[in-house]
């Protein structure tokens, strides 16, 4: 599996360093859970190691939940082919966008819906392009934190009924325990009478840490007072091109990386029982 950075640089930024990478590498062969891979790239590490900042014990915790759920929940995490028809309506209906802030070592997804029918809006899709997505923004220049902004414009009663609570369980549980990139905020935007049930619907799988992490805005003009304008789309009142434009550019990465999604795939099911 191949990455576009070098340990060398993560290092040279002190954000990590290569003793903490070697503490993990010699541990890997020694867990007894049989689903963890017994080596793992120094990229793959320097992953863990930033979304935990570099606290050791955490991201061994993390490592072992990353595997765990990736080997419980193959409805998000195998088969991740940019092809399937499923993946392909989903990408269709959602827009997926990105906007990296280097300088803070951070990246702003932006998620939207593009067909507001609410037969169009698979759940359990989104929530895997969703974690695609966060693949692809590891490949080069490695977050260490993610802002999401969903926006709530077209999300109608109806699309209650198409929540997915198996793939719900999963996405919750992998950004909350699992997923090496650390949630930083979410933001709601152009929010409506729909949030407030949709998130008590979700309170189940969510921890107090998480909820505090979440800003409602009614319309999008709040959401400059916590991103700058400079890393906001047009559509947004940003400098930067539209969300369907951004799109875009997703889509080209996702078909780059269909060989890195198939050899983490076979690479993992090496060491199921």
């Amino acid at each position: 599996m191949d990455f576009k950075f070098k340990p060398e640089h993560i290092f040279l930024q002190r954000r990590t360093n290569a003793e903490y990478v070697k503490t993990i590498t010699r541990w890997l062969p020694n867990v007894k859970e049989k689903y963890v891979p017994k080596t793992l790239s120094d990229e793959m590490i320097v992953l863990f190691l930033l979304s935990c900042t570099n606290d050791i014990n955490l991201t061994k915790h993390t490592i072992i939940s990353y595997y765990k759920l990736r080997k419980a929940s193959p409805l998000i995490f195998d088969n991740r082919r940019v092809d399937c028809p499923e993946i392909q309506s989903a990408l269709k209906a959602v827009s997926f966008s990105v906007i990296p802030k280097p300088i803070e070592h951070e990246i702003i997804l932006f998620i939207k819906l593009r067909d507001t029918y609410y037969k169009n809006a698979k759940v359990e899709y989104a929530i895997k392009i969703i974690c695609m997505l966060l693949d692809v923004c590891q490949e080069e220049n490695p977050p260490d934190t993610i802002i999401v902004v969903i926006d709530m414009y077209g999300f109608g009663v109806m699309h209650m009924t198409m929540l997915h609570i198996e793939a719900l369980r999963t996405i919750f549980a992998y950004v909350q325990e699992a997923c090496p990139i650390k949630l930083k905020t979410i933001h709601f935007v152009n929010s409506n009478f729909m949030l407030q049930k949709t998130l008590s619907f979700c309170k189940i799988f969510m921890k107090q840490e998480l909820i505090e992490k979440i800003h409602s805005h009614k319309g999008i003009d709040g959401l400059s007072d916590f991103i700058s304008k400079e890393y906001l789309p047009q559509d947004y009142g940003g400098d930067r091109p539209s969300t369907e434009e951004l799109r875009k550019t997703v889509y080209k990465k996702f078909e780059d990386k269909q060989t890195f999604w198939e050899a983490e795939e076979n690479m993992r099911k090496q060491y199921y029982c």
